[in-house]
């Protein structure tokens, strides 16, 4: 556990405390896990369930897919708001 330094603000000399804020270590590694998750997720959403759902200028056949595997259009729908979830964290 670190413990909490003072710091000078160079334009108004004030002194704050950074006892809030997370360490770069632990930043780093929240950032990492999520670029990992985004990137099985993208993948698994955008290339699985997107690529073998949506038949390309046939609405008929791809609402046809979409009824059939509805649990996959489901996980494919859960995949992209988590990859939005996860970006804005990692953002």
């Amino acid at each position: 556990m670190t413990t909490p330094t003072t710091l000078a603000d160079p334009v108004t000399g004030t002194e704050t405390t950074n006892r809030g804020s997370i360490s770069r270590q632990h930043a780093a590694m929240t950032a990492g896990i999520g670029y990992v998750l985004l990137f099985g997720l993208a993948v698994f959403a955008s290339f699985f369930v997107r690529e073998g759902l949506v038949v390309a200028d046939d609405a008929q056949a791809t609402a046809a897919n979409i009824a059939e595997s509805n649990t996959l259009f489901r996980l494919g729908l859960v995949a992209f708001l988590a990859i939005f979830l996860i970006d804005i964290i990692v953002a």
